[in-house]
């Protein structure tokens, strides 16, 4: 009798619009727990699918955090791809760090030996003219053929050693546009990542718009989105930079390795052969084109530093211009990053800092405070980065400036030595009488040694500069290694890959604390 009364009474109470009441508990079933597929992507691996339990007992409590929870986890997939954006330029980085010590191996080495059989080769002709200058016809074609002989080995090596630099560094970059590790291929994955993270920092603005939040929190969300597109169009300019700066410097190696070969040709075979050819065949008057072949190599010498910097700078300015196009980045973002962008970045920093300061109770102060060390981190490793893009830009000026000095030393002296050559030539006269003909072939000897002496001093030039050179890159690399023992790449690397793995691990708290349907949009 008792249970037909309490089946009335229930049956009673539903009609008129009560449920399952607390006397009834007891014996009422228990709703069963539901399980929900949930589907969300991670960065960079392939989608994973995990079996999430729900309580739809507390579905509703779930509810009042959709919103926020849908705005945390846009903003969070906005900053991996950021991330993603960093690394691309680390490795892109790298890649360029890699050409430029390859590109320098064994060219020091080279170059010092080049030099040093020039400097043998100008000896042996100076040295040979001064001695028998008063007398000529007691030296054998031997003696006056090795010094020439000498000067045409020097200058071979200089254009087979710049020649062998040239197909290197094509063949390396043939290489890296097989492998995609050319600045096309890199530019079309920073197309990629600028379109993702751009589209989900449209989403999240819609969603701002649209979401029903106090005050402190539209103001905590908005502050974040103005952090990520600062930081994005900051990440974008150093990878333009980055770009621009191997572009220069593969056009500066070529460039410079192409006039070493004129130079070192038209210094060999323009004008050391026919000096040998004036020996050989007893005509003085070879003088003159030889002497116009050392002019030629030095002028080409001389100014192939300055010439070098031109093509980088005219191939940095290029480069600078397809990719902002590429990227869709306007002009002013694209010049003088360290103004309004970088100023922008820390006054939002400051901001956010304030405001996760200033809460006590806030719903997401915790993933607040990850954001902000995320943010904040990712802004230091590309002020870190600037820093030391401006010291290497100092340290480049300085090298350009020591090249620049010791190639115009060495090609103003190796055309000055042409000229007196041109002008022993010239003066000397092919039938004097009988009287003067000693005189005559004095005069030229005398003058011939001169230019020789003049020649000394160029390859002398040149084995000191290579000497400093690497004395001071041998400084510099162990200033470097006292002040930084670890590679800044390097701890870019393993700092990038610890906030992805930071907001990763965040992302997946996310989906199991709010496995509600409305996941499966985030």
């Amino acid at each position: 009798m008792r249970r037909k009364l309490m089946a009335l009474a229930t049956s009673f109470l539903a009609l008129t619009g009560y449920t399952n009441p607390l006397w009834a508990q007891e014996s009422a079933p228990q709703k069963p727990r539901e399980t929900m597929e949930v589907i969300y992507p991670e960065p960079h691996h392939p989608v994973l699918l995990e079996s999430i339990e729900i309580d739809t007992n507390k579905a509703a409590d779930t509810d009042l955090n959709a919103e926020l929870a849908q705005l945390e986890w846009q903003i969070r997939q906005t900053m991996l791809k950021e991330l993603d954006l960093l690394s691309l330029n680390t490795d892109l980085e790298q890649v360029y760090k890699e050409e430029k010590r390859s590109a320098g191996k064994g060219q020091a080495a080279a170059g010092l030996i080049c030099h040093t059989v020039g400097e043998a080769g100008t000896a042996t002709i100076t040295a040979a003219r001064w001695h028998y200058f008063r007398q000529p016809s007691a030296a054998s074609k031997g003696v006056f053929s090795a010094g020439p002989i000498t000067l045409i080995v020097s200058h071979s090596l200089t254009t087979a050693n710049a020649a062998a630099a040239i197909a290197t560094g094509l063949h390396r970059r043939q290489k890296r546009c097989r492998t995609r590790q050319d600045t096309k291929s890199f530019l079309k994955r920073a197309q990629i990542l600028k379109a993702e993270i751009d589209e989900n920092i449209a989403t999240l603005q819609d969603k701002l718009k649209q979401a029903n939040l106090s005050a402190i929190e539209r103001e905590v969300f908005a502050t974040e989105c103005n952090l990520l597109k600062s930081i994005e169009v900051e990440t974008l300019q150093e990878f333009i930079r980055i770009s621009a700066r191997q572009s220069a410097a593969f056009a500066q190696h070529m460039t410079y390795q192409g006039l070493t070969v004129l130079a070192g040709a038209s210094g060999g075979y323009g004008g050391a052969l026919p000096s040998l050819v004036a020996v050989q065949t007893h005509r003085p008057t070879m003088a003159i084109p030889a002497g116009i072949g050392f002019v030629v190599s030095g002028a080409i010498g001389g100014s192939a530093p300055i010439l070098s910097q031109a093509a980088a700078l005219a191939a940095s300015v290029r480069t600078k211009a397809k990719s902002r196009a590429a990227l869709a980045m306007k002009e002013n973002q694209g010049e003088n990053p360290e103004t309004v962008i970088v100023a922008s970045t820390a006054q939002n920093l400051t901001q956010l800092e304030r405001l996760v300061a200033g809460v006590d109770s806030f719903s997401v102060k915790r993933n607040l405070k990850q954001d902000l060390e995320i943010f904040m981190a990712h802004e230091s490793m590309l002020e870190n980065f600037r820093q030391a893009q401006l010291q290497e830009a100092a340290l480049a000026r300085k090298e350009l400036w020591r090249k620049s000095i010791s190639a115009s030393l060495m090609g103003g002296l190796k055309a000055t030595g042409g000229i007196l050559m041109i002008n022993a030539g010239a003066s000397y006269q092919k039938h004097p009488p009988k009287e003067q003909k000693l005189a005559n072939s004095q005069i030229f000897n005398r003058r011939v040694a001169e230019a020789g002496t003049v020649f000394t001093v160029g390859p002398a030039i040149g084995i000191t500069d290579s000497l400093c050179a690497q004395a001071f890159k041998q400084i510099q690399k162990r200033n470097q290694k006292w002040k930084n023992p670890q590679d800044l790449l390097a701890q870019r690397g393993i700092e990038i890959a610890r906030l992805k793995a930071l907001k990763q691990e965040d992302a997946i708290a996310q989906l199991a604390h709010h496995g509600t349907p409305d996941s499966r949009s985030f």
